[in-house]
């Protein structure tokens, strides 16, 4: 879902000081425990409906996410390698498989017949801008779970949102970590109906309505909602 870059607010976009690149953010987040620098600060405008458009800067469209599916960004291929980190592979999938291989992940075939659901047929790997890949490291019987979830998304949902198994794993993890916390909404069984957070929609509490809430849209702007 990562871009190559974004527009981030009126300082780092496409037309200002530079456009905010994954190399520009790696670069500043491997330089040790700094603090943010003011202009870093986001324009919430730029990824949710939480204001008009225009002014110093101006911009036209809120940025989307890219889909879910089994490319990434040029940059991602190519990572800076903190010091402290010996011998790490520059590229992400390489690494994420990697790391599922050290984790003894089950492959996304095991992980779907537990959860039954029928799992992607081996044509339905083997297909696509990376069913080559899939063919010569033989991931259609047996696909790293990592690709495998990424393969559904884009398979079942045309990349616009996460297959079944893919989103039974994401929301058992969030309700299993929610229900574990006593201080949790749930545990406290509070919902955004209980509270005095106005909503653009009665029935619908969106992040756009948390950000208003905060007062702080545009900090570098010094827009507050």
């Amino acid at each position: 879902m990562i871009r190559r870059g974004y527009d981030f607010n009126r300082v780092f976009r496409p037309g200002g000081v530079t456009v905010a690149s994954l190399q520009l953010l790696f670069r500043f987040s491997s330089g040790g425990s700094l603090p943010v620098p003011s202009d870093w600060i986001i324009d919430w405008r730029r990824f949710h409906e939480v204001g008009d458009f225009g002014g110093v800067g101006s911009f036209t469209k809120i940025g989307p996410a890219r889909k879910l599916d089994t490319e990434i960004a040029d940059p991602l291929r190519d990572l800076l390698t903190p010091g402290k980190v010996e011998n790490a592979p520059p590229s992400l999938a390489v690494r994420n498989l990697l790391r599922g291989a050290r984790l003894g992940l089950p492959s996304g075939q095991e992980l779907a017949g537990l959860m039954g659901i029928t799992p992607l047929t081996a044509d339905e790997i083997t297909t696509g801008h990376a069913g080559q890949v899939a063919k010569d490291n033989e991931f259609a019987e047996q696909s790293p779970l990592w690709f495998y979830i990424l393969r559904e998304a884009e398979v079942h949902a045309n990349g616009e949102s996460l297959g079944e198994m893919g989103s039974r794993l994401v929301m058992e993890v969030f309700y299993g970590l929610i229900e574990g916390d006593p201080n949790s909404y749930m545990c406290k069984k509070w919902t955004p109906a209980d509270s005095s957070i106005p909503r653009k929609d009665p029935d619908n509490f969106t992040m756009a309505d948390m950000l208003l809430f905060n007062k702080d849209i545009s900090p570098i702007d010094g827009i507050t909602g």
